[in-house]
């Protein structure tokens, strides 16, 4: 027998499955729908280095990753000791 929270889950699930199915008709083409912008515009609104440090004035406009390789796992024996 199903409890009530099997019987909620199964509604939720089937609208879900409804409005996806009926939203799908809309999805094709729609890129003749969608407007976008010069990149003349898009470069314009887009933040430089300098204007973010200046803005937020925070030390983490640059980036930095470092990878170490060749280390043991952190949980095994050999990292203990070391």
């Amino acid at each position: 027998m199903m409890s009530a929270m099997d019987v909620r889950r199964l509604w939720v699930s089937g609208v879900v499955l409804v409005a996806a199915i009926a939203l799908l008709p809309f999805s094709f083409h729609a890129e003749r729908h969608l407007e976008t912008q010069p990149a003349s515009k898009a470069a314009r609104l887009k933040p430089s280095r300098q204007e973010l440090a200046d803005r937020f004035r925070s030390p983490f406009v640059d980036q930095v990753v470092l990878v170490i390789q060749g280390l043991p796992p952190a949980g095994s024996e050999e990292a203990a000791t070391r």
